[in-house]
């Protein structure tokens, strides 16, 4: 098998796209968590006046970074973003207010993490990384909740999802296979192995009802029964291409797939419904919808971020903001887009 460095190369900036948050109670991070942080938390801006509604396209925070950022997520209620990198094995929360860091989650001791996500009710948070192990904290405390680990302690954890009710905690690995747990006990509830041709297991993401488990390998894409850890749609004309983020819509009927360029398919018969063409979404990674599904916001290693109209089908960007890439993700309310920029070294929120 190849190196992890050189198999990873186009996939390790990324982010767990959470199919059904939207439908989830949308309980935010405590206050215990927000305490101050200001050692070195002070933030390069800062949003004028937070109650304004800001214009499309304005740079609203950025989040200072020592180091390239792997993952980035919002909590339920918008209120805080999480990021976390390949430096230290810390996971940072930030006001996405004001741009401020509030505190720092810490004891994930390999250094690098490569996927953090929110439990559906702001409660947890969990992330994984080297050694095969997923760390969850309370984010009420910062305190470890649970440990969770994948058969093969030598495989790396490249993405976690929760299920929408917040049950269950799904991680891919660089071990062919997708580890399913249960959050309140800690306990592993299946494992879905995949064939040889899927040695990495890049991104995973539940339906927003909470039924199926889109897994991307670096062979394709598959469509998993959560309940059965049965394979049920294959994507057509997915296979034999490295997959690195999925991302459902919120009414659960369209997948989106980021795999060297976007394209989105018919959840229900597997068939290719539209994806974009144009030079500049050559080099895609991560894909992200809105909260309302109208869009698609599209990042590449070439640091481009994209937002495409998906009602209309058309390949022409709404907002092209150059030097930025992948990690990304949407806020709730779908006001916000926060994205890592290659070039500043940072993560910048953005209104669209």
């Amino acid at each position: 098998m190849k190196s992890l460095r050189s198999a990873q190369g186009d996939i390790r900036r990324r982010t767990v796209i959470l199919g059904g948050l939207g439908a989830a109670v949308l309980v935010g991070v405590p206050a215990a968590v927000l305490a101050s942080d200001t050692s070195d938390g002070t933030p390069s801006t800062t949003r004028k006046n937070p109650a304004a509604a800001p214009k499309t396209g304005m740079l609203l925070a950025t989040l200072g970074s020592d180091t390239e950022i792997l993952s980035v997520a919002f909590s339920p209620d918008g209120k805080t973003v999480a990021t976390t990198g390949d430096d230290d094995g810390n996971v940072r929360l930030w006001d996405a207010a004001t741009g401020r860091r509030v505190s720092t989650l810490t004891g994930y001791t390999p250094r690098r993490l490569n996927s953090i996500a929110f439990s559906p009710d702001g409660r947890a948070l969990a992330a994984g990384g080297e050694s095969g192990v997923v760390q969850l904290w309370e984010t009420s405390t910062g305190h470890s909740a649970a440990t969770c680990t994948v058969a093969n302690r030598g495989a790396h954890i490249l993405s976690v999802a929760f299920s929408p009710d917040g049950k269950t905690l799904a991680a891919g690995d660089t071990d062919t296979q997708v580890q399913l747990w249960d959050v309140a006990t800690g306990r592993g509830t299946a494992t879905l192995a995949h064939p040889v041709d899927y040695p990495f297991i890049n991104s995973v993401a539940f339906s927003p009802d909470g039924t199926t488990l889109a897994v991307a390998g670096d062979s394709g894409v598959k469509l998993w029964d959560a309940a059965t850890g049965k394979t049920t749609v294959t994507l057509i004309g997915s296979t034999g291409q490295a997959a690195s983020s999925v991302a459902f819509s919120p009414d659960g009927s369209t997948l989106a797939v980021a795999n060297g360029s976007a394209f989105l398919w018919d959840v229900a018969t597997g068939q290719f419904t539209a994806g974009l063409s144009s030079d500049i979404h050559q080099g895609v990674t991560v894909v992200a919808f809105s909260p309302d599904g109208k869009t698609l916001a599209v990042g590449s290693k070439y640091g481009k971020a994209t937002q495409w109209n998906v009602a209309t089908g058309e390949n022409t960007p709404t907002l092209v903001r150059p030097a930025i890439s992948a990690p990304m993700a949407f806020s709730p309310d779908g006001r916000t887009l926060a994205a890592f920029s290659s070039a500043a070294n940072n993560v910048q929120l953005w209104s669209v």
